[in-house]
């Protein structure tokens, strides 16, 4: 789940404009044409993802504590059990 996080912001701009394009498709009229999904504004979708992003890796740089002062000891295989992993 939290590396679906990671990278919904780049995916949602284009599940936005998929989802946009196909309600619109639907919705015509008779002489009315939908623009191809060539013809799409794929550079106006990728800013905004690059946008998106940034802006949630800086959110999530600062929402986090980072290095606290605390050491991380990673999980370890000792006599036969795990042990759990934790900060000192």
């Amino acid at each position: 789940m939290r590396t679906l996080l990671y990278f919904l912001p780049a995916i949602l701009p284009f599940a936005l404009y998929f989802a946009y394009y196909i309600r619109k498709g639907r919705h015509l009229g008779r002489n009315e044409i939908l623009v191809g999904i060539k013809e799409g504004p794929w550079v106006r979708t990728a800013i905004l993802t690059l946008f998106i992003l940034v802006v949630t890796i800086l959110f999530l740089a600062l929402l986090q504590d980072g290095n606290s002062g605390k050491n991380y000891v990673p999980t370890t295989y000792k006599d036969g059990k795990l042990t759990q992993g934790h900060t000192d």
